[in-house]
C-alpha cells in the first residue's frame, strides 16, 4: 500500500500541482485523507514493549508530514516502537526527543529540497548533538537534494521503503540480541 499506491500517488499529485493541472486544495485534501489513514495504521501496529525506539520527525521548514507518517508506519511494522514528533522541528528539539525517549535511531522526512544554509546547519546540529552512535535515516525528495550533506554527517538516504524496512529490521534484530 505504502510503496505501490501511496508514494506514487503523492508523486503524481506533486507533478500535477507543479504543472498547474491541480490546485493546492486538491493536494491538501489528499494529505488530510492520507494522514488519517496513516495515523490509523500507526495506531494499530502491534509492537512489543521491549522493542527499540525510533524517533520520526521532519526538520525545520518541512511541514509536509505524510512522508514522515509513511516512515513511522514502516518503522512500526518493522517491529520498532515509534515516537512521532511531527513536522518542522528545530534540531535541538529533535535531538532532545531522541535523548529523552532513549531512542536507538532517528528518521527524518524532507518532502522538498531546500537549498539553503539553514537546513544544512540544522542537520549538522542534529548529528553533533546525537553523536556518531545514533543512526540517522533521511528520506523524501529533499534527501536526494541533500545527498552530499547526508554523506558528510553519516546519515543514510532512504529513497526506497523496501530498502529502509530491510535495514531497520536488521538493526532491530541486532539490537534485540
Amino acid at each position: 500500500f505504502l510503496q505501490e499506491l501511496l508514494l506514487p500517488l503523492f508523486d503524481r499529485v506533486g507533478r500535477l500541482w507543479s504543472d498547474g493541472e491541480m490546485k493546492i486544495v486538491h493536494e491538501h485534501m489528499l494529505s488530510a485523507i492520507a494522514r488519517s489513514i496513516l495515523w490509523d495504521m500507526l495506531k494499530s501496529a502491534v509492537v512489543t514493549p521491549t522493542a527499540p525506539k525510533m524517533i520520526v520527525a521532519t526538520p525545520t521548514g518541512h511541514w509536509h508530514e505524510c512522508g514522515a507518517l509513511i516512515s513511522a508506519v514502516t518503522v512500526a511494522e518493522s517491529g520498532w516502537r515509534v515516537v512521532y514528533l511531527g513536522p518542522s522541528l528545530p534540531a535541538e528539539e529533535i535531538a532532545y526527543g531522541v535523548r529523552q525517549a532513549d531512542a536507538r535511531a532517528l528518521t527524518l522526512s524532507m518532502g522538498h529540497g531546500i537549498n539553503d544554509m539553514k537546513i544544512s546547519m540544522e542537520l549538522r546540529k542534529i548529528r553533533r548533538d546525537l553523536g556518531a552512535q545514533i543512526p540517522i535515516f533521511v528520506g523524501g525528495r529533499g534527501a536526494a537534494a541533500a545527498a552530499s550533506l547526508l554523506e558528510e554527517i553519516n546519515a543514510w538516504q532512504t529513497d526506497d521503503l523496501r530498502e529502509f524496512r530491510n535495514r531497520i529490521e536488521a538493526m532491530g534484530r541486532h539490537d534485540l540480541v
